[in-house]
């Protein structure tokens, strides 16, 4: 009598087990695939914090993608991620929270050179932010100077400056300064909320 139940239980554990972790493939559009004729192998497993994906370049055997999620169909991020370019460099490391960035998020070209560093609160930059161009000179910077306000720098690739100006909750206010490459004003635009109301 013990042999049927023990064998209905390993059944019953292997079913759970199966439910709770998949596998599919992918083209290179991300549309499932015949294993054939895939880009992308993914795997999606049930775990205590959520439900953990990670895809993987096929062709190379490399991880092309690690992240967690609040549900089983991967529509909502909620724990660390990290992506990575073809080449094995990551692209994309940071945490999010209910689809919303939360603490120091990074993002790197495919040549490894650092695009994107900020610190996120609740899905919105706290504090700085710093954007680089892909030789490594800084592109753009953003750092606030009250509670909501905050002031932006922008340069080219050579290092001049581009652009200067203020803003509150990503809207452009005040006086906004923009250079031409030889260092010379370009424009003097000034802003209400977003909107111009002068330039120059």
């Amino acid at each position: 009598m013990m042999k049927p139940i023990l064998y209905i239980s390993t059944l019953l554990i292997f079913s759970i087990s199966n439910a709770q972790n998949r596998e599919s493939y992918y083209d290179f559009a991300w549309k499932p695939a015949p294993p054939e004729y895939a880009t992308y192998y993914s795997t999606i497993k049930k775990t205590d914090s959520g439900w953990l994906r990670t895809d993987y370049f096929i062709k190379t055997r490399k991880l092309q993608m690690s992240a967690l999620y609040a549900d089983d169909s991967c529509k909502i991020r909620n724990g660390h991620s990290i992506f990575y370019h073809a080449n094995g460099i990551p692209s994309v490391i940071g945490r999010m929270s209910n689809n919303k960035n939360v603490g120091i998020c990074v993002s790197y070209y495919y040549n490894g050179v650092m695009s994107d560093s900020a610190l996120f609160v609740d899905g919105k930059v706290s504090d700085k932010r710093f954007r680089w161009h892909r030789n490594g000179m800084l592109s753009d910077s953003i750092a606030r100077i009250a509670d909501s306000t905050y002031v932006n720098y922008g340069w080219f690739d050579d290092g001049m400056i581009s652009y200067a100006g203020y803003s509150v909750h990503d809207k452009k206010i005040r006086k906004w300064q923009y250079f031409h490459h030889n260092g010379k004003l370009a424009a003097l635009e000034t802003y209400d909320n977003g909107k111009l109301i002068a330039g120059e």
